[in-house]
C-alpha cells in the first residue's frame, strides 16, 4: 500500500474515534446532568420529558459545531492527505476508550450512594434511566442521519452522483 492510501486509512480511523470521542463525551455529560438533576429531587414526571429533550439538543448542538468547526467546504484537490495528528488521535482514543466505564462506575456509585427517595421508587427510577438511555440512543441515530443528509447533499451539490 503506498502512503496516500495508508494516510486515506488513517484518516478514516481518525473520523471513526473522532466520532466515538465526541459520543462519549456528550454521553458522559447527559450522564452527569442526570445524576445531578435527580439529586435536585425534581419530581420524575418532569425528568422524563427533560431528561430526552436535554439529550437531544445537546447532540444537536454538537453537530451544529462540529459542522461549523470541521469546515464544510473542501477544496477541488479533497483531503489532504500531509499530516495524520497522531497526538490528537491519541486524545481521542483515550476519551473514546474511558468515558464509558467512568460514567457507568458514577452511575453505580450513585445508586449505592443515593439509595433513599422520598417520592420515588427504584422502579421509578430505573425507568427514568431507561428513558436516558433512550434519548441518547435516538439523539445518536438523529445524529448521525442528519450528518449524512448533510454531506450527501454537499456531495450531490458538487456534481459527483449522477442519475442512472
Amino acid at each position: 500500500m503506498n502512503t496516500q492510501k495508508t494516510l486515506l486509512v488513517l484518516w478514516i480511523i481518525f473520523g471513526f474515534v473522532f466520532v466515538q470521542a465526541i459520543d462519549s463525551i456528550l454521553s458522559f455529560l447527559i450522564h452527569f446532568l442526570f445524576l445531578g438533576v435527580v439529586t435536585l429531587k425534581i419530581s420524575f414526571a418532569y425528568l422524563h420529558i427533560l431528561i430526552p429533550v436535554i439529550t437531544v439538543a445537546f447532540y444537536f448542538s454538537a453537530v451544529l459545531l462540529a459542522l461549523k468547526c470541521l469546515r464544510i467546504n473542501s477544496d477541488t484537490s479533497g483531503i489532504l492527505l500531509t499530516r495524520f495528528p497522531k497526538r490528537r488521535f491519541i486524545i481521542l482514543l483515550l476519551l473514546a476508550i474511558a468515558l464509558h466505564p467512568i460514567e457507568n462506575k458514577l452511575s453505580d456509585i450513585f445508586g449505592l450512594w443515593n439509595v433513599g427517595w422520598e417520592d420515588q421508587t427504584q422502579m421509578e427510577f430505573i425507568e427514568l434511566y431507561g428513558f436516558m438511555i433512550m434519548g441518547i440512543g435516538v439523539a445518536r441515530w438523529i445524529s448521525l442521519i442528519a450528518l449524512v443528509v448533510i454531506y450527501l447533499q454537499k456531495y450531490k451539490g458538487q456534481g459527483n452522483i449522477h442519475s442512472k
